[in-house]
């Protein structure tokens, strides 16, 4: 295992309102249009191989699973470059977290973005101990920035994002 120091990307990271996030999250990222069905099966096995790498990343430092893991890996791919961490425990909300996430981008010559969310029904927060009461975060990490919502500054500040 390769030791990812905990500190952020050195990249530009840009806050983002609610409306911004929405529309990153309807639009998709660097959505993609198949010719035919073997395009369509090469990049679904591309955007596996991002996941399984990026998962094997995430597992040097977090368990995966819900209820006795501290994330969720989204594996249903859709026809974009988004791949997605479902945050379910405090402990993730650090800045390697984005680090890790920044370098599994920068491993892929294509074009991805991780999504780091917190999981709406199982993230733990003292506040919120019922989960689905928020407070919510995204946060795109792209190769070459990282855009973040939440309306929690608290959320913001353990990412390392001030």
């Amino acid at each position: 295992m390769l030791s990812v120091p905990n500190t952020l990307p050195e990249i530009p990271i840009v806050l983002i309102d609610e409306e911004r996030k929405d529309r990153i999250l309807q639009d998709g990222y660097k959505p993609v249009v198949f010719a035919n069905s073997g395009e369509e099966e090469n990049f679904a096995a591309e955007w596996r191989r991002v996941a399984d790498y990026l998962e094997s990343r995430l597992t040097d430092y977090w368990v995966p699973g819900v209820g006795d893991g501290d994330f969720f890996l989204d594996r249903d791919w859709t026809a974009d470059r988004f791949v997605c961490i479902e945050v379910t425990t405090q402990r993730m909300l650090q800045p390697r977290l984005l680090r890790v996430a920044h370098e599994t981008v920068l491993a892929f010559d294509s074009d991805y973005c991780v999504d780091v969310c917190n999981d709406w029904v199982f993230f733990e927060h003292p506040a919120h101990p019922e989960g689905n009461a928020g407070p919510h975060f995204y946060i795109f990490v792209e190769k070459t920035r990282i855009l973040a919502y939440s309306k929690s500054d608290e959320i913001l500040r353990r990412f390392g994002i001030h």
